[in-house]
């Protein structure tokens, strides 16, 4: 083969693979070197065939080879390969899980709601309740439903679930006080690799980092921030003196509290409205405080001027699909970009123009942006989100 500079191979930068080009150069200046320059290699000669059918394999050897490093490493590795690396550091992927809610019921006293009765959202979400629930002498209660569609769809906001599957009589109302929680999708590759890194820079122990590293690999969470007061005076967050108030999106209580435990030092005081009691490291049960983030809902109104001949019949649930994707993936204290919604609209078929105002409530709504605070996340239902059309 002809001498190259470390180009190909094993290098500093990792596996480079010799491309096909490159390997019939290094064949053929080998054949002329063994069987004299004068041999014949042209493309339809048979030694000129042959030694191009010989490169072509070994390139895919290459890339095989190329692969085969590159799943060595956590950065560079995909599906269960990535997996078995990963779990080196002790991460394992987080698998899809449905989410769970309390619902609370009214109707006629003494009414017995069985279990696996289902309920649902505007939009379809449903939600089966575990148990059996009995209406108390003032026709109210309230049980745990967990839904069928395992992922982070299924995180419904608070008072969207209010449909029975199944209506009964008796039963006068349904709803979810609470945001529903602890929905996920199956984590994607790069999703994993991103979480390995955060766990990777991030130091282990009682730091504002380290917990949120902690509490970011439990299953389900899919938003953390923190905020450490070391000081002895109430912060501008109104959190006492040397307190850890954790916000957390997503994951179950409890095991969001573990997390939380494990990072600790002891004594240590949290502060939040959701209180789990977990064991510490020493065996000893305490209690954890946490947040769940402020739900902001975005209230939205989409006018639109369509071209009816290219306008799909769906183009109106094309746009909602759109709004709610982007809502979903804004993180506490992001900031909801009015002027990028407009490239979510235009990007359906048919959209000849727009006219989009946003707001926190309907008497708010402008064409600006808004701000989230620190600890608020943005929060989509079907039915805040307004969409009209005019056809031309």
């Amino acid at each position: 083969m002809a001498e190259t500079d470390a180009e190909y191979g094993l290098t500093p930068q990792g596996y480079v693979a010799e491309p096909e080009d490159a390997i019939q150069i290094d064949l053929f200046e080998l054949a002329g070197s063994l069987m004299g320059s004068n041999i014949g290699t042209a493309e339809k000669s048979i030694l000129g065939s042959f030694i191009r059918i010989v490169a072509h394999r070994m390139a895919k050897y290459e890339q095989t080879i190329g692969n085969v490093w590159d799943s060595w490493f956590f950065d560079t590795a995909t599906g269960i390969t990535l997996d078995k690396v990963v779990a080196l550091f002790g991460l394992t992927r987080n698998k899809s899980q449905p989410a769970y809610v309390s619902l609370s019921f009214t109707g006629k006293a003494g009414t017995v709601i069985d279990a696996d009765e289902m309920f649902e959202t505007e939009d379809g979400q449903t939600f089966i309740l575990e148990d059996a629930v009995i209406l108390d002498a003032d026709g109210n209660g309230s049980g745990i439903a967990v839904s069928m569609d395992e992922s982070a769809d299924a995180n419904v906001a608070a008072g969207t679930i209010t449909k029975q599957t199944m209506p009964v009589e008796e039963i006068t109302s349904v709803t979810n006080p609470v945001a529903a929680t602890g929905g996920m999708t199956t984590e994607d590759d790069e999703t994993f690799k991103n979480r390995v890194k955060v766990f990777e820079e991030s130091p282990s122990g009682a730091t504002r980092d380290g917990i949120k590293s902690s509490v970011a690999n439990v299953a389900g969470v899919d938003q953390v921030e923190v905020n450490v007061n070391d000081t002895n005076e109430v912060d501008e967050n109104s959190d006492p003196p040397k307190s850890i108030h954790v916000y957390a999106s997503g994951g179950i209580d409890g095991d969001v509290a573990q997390a939380i435990s494990d990072t600790l030092a002891g004594g240590t005081q949290t502060v939040g409205s959701t209180v789990c009691k977990v064991l510490d490291r020493g065996g000893h049960p305490q209690e954890i405080h946490f947040d769940r983030p402020t739900g902001v809902p975005i209230f939205m109104t989409v006018t639109l001027d369509t071209d009816s001949t290219l306008f799909e019949t769906d183009g109106i649930d094309q746009i909602k699909t759109n709004i709610k994707t982007y809502l979903n993936s804004l993180t506490m204290g992001d900031k909801v970009r009015f002027t990028y919604l407009y490239t979510l609209v235009y990007g359906v078929v048919g959209v000849t123009d727009a006219e989009i105002k946003i707001g926190r409530t309907t008497d708010t709504l402008a064409a600006s942006d808004i701000q989230l605070e620190t600890f608020e996340s943005a929060t989509y239902a079907p039915g805040n989100i307004e969409v009209v059309t005019n056809a031309n």
